[in-house]
């Protein structure tokens, strides 16, 4: 839900970068409640992982836009950001998730 949220409009992607570290805690509590027995730093590791991944989608967005490939209405509407800010929008986006991936990594 996490990286999956990044990939839609700025209020969707902004909650997530805003509130990170809030999102993670409720996830570990969940982890918890549910009676599994994982460390902090797995669940972490996971959560990261399984966020960071959706990055890969920004690189593509920028092909299609810039191209005028089939999706690129749909992507407009779907950031609903000014399409001369798409380009900002889609780096800001990777930048955040590449720093999941990279924690992700550091934790292995």
């Amino acid at each position: 839900m996490v990286g999956g949220s990044l990939t839609w409009g700025n209020e969707e992607a902004n909650l997530i970068i805003e509130g990170e570290s809030e999102i993670f805690e409720s996830y570990l509590d969940g982890i918890k409640s549910s009676g599994l027995n994982r460390s902090e730093t797995d669940a972490r590791i996971g959560h990261t992982y399984a966020a960071g991944g959706y990055g890969m989608f920004f690189p593509s967005t920028q092909v299609i836009l810039e191209q005028d490939l089939f999706g690129r209405e749909f992507l407009l509407v779907r950031y609903g950001v000014d399409p001369h800010r798409v380009e900002a929008t889609c780096n800001e986006r990777l930048e955040f998730t590449s720093d999941f991936i990279e924690e992700a990594v550091s934790l292995l």
